[in-house]
């Protein structure tokens, strides 16, 4: 939301009036597709199936990639280790499940995650973990509790991506299952368990693209110059949710505050020939 917002700045600024559209991971593709939704600058393509058939039909046109490795997985504060010496290797769960034992869970280890991925108690059973999920509806609990364990050094596991504005305040490590391929998820006989899939780690490193409606550059060509350019990463993006999700700013004045404190990186991203008013 604050990317959206550091681009809808810029395009302000360009001359452009813009207008924001909340809307679903994947429904957003078709609205891109019908011209409902002209831009994404920020489209996160772990599940890249969808979005390859609407590219390679020329549905949604490829803005190009970010500067990022992007990942998502279980994650735990770097002070666990004192605990639970084995980690980052899975194989160390069970043995330190009680650490992470909530009243909930007990005696089985937590995990806090919220409604981004499906595959969380798939992943127990086939590998066996002595684990629990629990869920929260959006993220803002996850990251109080995170405060809370963090500030007390209070063993915590999660479900966590990057980049994410954690990684702007808290020092952590990803899990490391079992690498990821594509017939983890679809045959049993794969990995560790030849009786159940998803015995695996999620997929590491996928891109982080920029999409946009596919008359984008005819209709509005000084723009699609801005959004070919522009490129970030993993600290960028981390930055940018931080201000709003640590530091208490709203998606516009996060957005100002990072323009304001990366000149020089936003400078490069402007096409020459096309109108920019700094002030204002």
């Amino acid at each position: 939301m604050v990317m959206a917002k550091v681009v809808g700045q810029l395009l302000e600024k360009m001359g452009y009036e813009v207008i924001y559209r909340p809307t679903d991971y994947l429904l957003q593709l078709e609205a891109i597709n019908r011209g409902l939704i002209h831009i994404q600058p920020e489209l996160w393509t772990q599940s890249s199936n969808k979005l390859e058939r609407y590219i390679q039909t020329k549905k949604v046109l490829n803005l190009g990639e970010h500067n990022t490795f992007a990942r998502e997985e279980w994650w735990y504060p770097e002070y666990v280790e004192e605990l639970c010496p084995g980690l980052p290797d899975w194989k160390a769960l069970n043995q330190c499940a009680h650490l992470f034992a909530s009243p909930q869970t007990a005696p089985k280890g937590r995990v806090l995650t919220g409604p981004w991925f499906e595959g969380d108690e798939k992943r127990i059973s086939a590998l066996k973990l002595n684990f629990k999920v629990i869920e929260a509806k959006q993220a803002e609990p996850i990251w109080a509790e995170l405060d809370a364990a963090y500030r007390n050094k209070i063993p915590i596991l999660l479900y966590s991506w990057a980049p994410n504005p954690i990684e702007a305040v808290y020092k952590g490590h990803f899990i490391e299952f079992p690498e990821f391929e594509p017939e983890c998820y679809s045959d049993p006989s794969w990995g560790t368990n030849p009786n159940i899939t998803h015995d695996c780690g999620n997929p590491k490193g996928y891109p982080i693209m920029k999409v946009a409606w596919k008359q984008f550059p005819e209709t509005w060509p000084c723009a699609y110059k801005l959004l070919k350019r522009m490129i970030v990463d993993n600290q960028s993006i981390s930055d940018m949710g931080k201000l709003m999700d640590f530091d208490g700013y709203s998606h516009d004045e996060a957005a100002v505050k990072w323009l304001d404190a990366n000149t020089s990186i936003w400078h490069q991203w402007l096409p020459q020939g096309c109108k920019f008013e700094e002030a204002g």
